[in-house]
């Protein structure tokens, strides 16, 4: 069993983070709330070099997966393995 890993505490000192992102009526995104563009709400997971790793209709999902990501970041990049 492996032993958990410890996070940087702050989600600023993550590389993965969840955004919020407004959909139009064709599914792109972001769309403007100001102009009654939003035709659905859904959550991504962002990295720090502002690329896209997933859209999720969940906000606890994209969490999740932005957590994943940050563990196997946290080990590749650190060496570490608490």
């Amino acid at each position: 069993m492996t032993a958990p890993i410890t996070l940087p505490r702050g989600c600023r000192n993550r590389f993965y983070f969840v955004i919020i992102m407004p959909l139009n009526v064709d599914g792109h995104g972001p769309a403007s709330e100001e102009r009654g563009e939003v035709r659905k709400i859904t959550w991504e997971v962002w990295d720090q070099e502002m690329t896209s790793h997933g859209s999720y209709d969940y906000l606890p999902d994209a969490i999740d997966e932005a957590e994943r990501l940050n563990e196997e970041y946290h080990m590749t990049n650190t060496g570490v393995v608490e």
